[in-house]
């Protein structure tokens, strides 16, 4: 089993935008703010063109409420 890892451990590794984990547990990097989908269970950008990146290689733990995982970096 891979060991999850804190997002505290690594949350200044990431440049200035939003983290944020869907109802499934995948976490991704935002570079705008993105906007919740209560029906799908995910976040979403508002345009195609907004960079972001998926993070499921990392095994970031889970939060207890995806709906309040929205995380701003400064």
């Amino acid at each position: 089993m891979i060991k999850e890892i804190k997002l505290e451990s690594i949350i200044n590794s990431f440049e200035p935008g939003f983290l944020a984990m869907d109802k499934n547990g995948k976490w991704c990097w935002y570079k705008h703010k993105p906007h919740i989908n209560e029906n799908k269970g995910l976040w979403l950008r508002d345009e195609i063109e907004h960079p972001w990146c998926d993070l499921r290689c990392l095994n970031i733990e889970k939060t207890d409420d995806w709906k309040n995982s929205l995380i701003q970096i400064f």
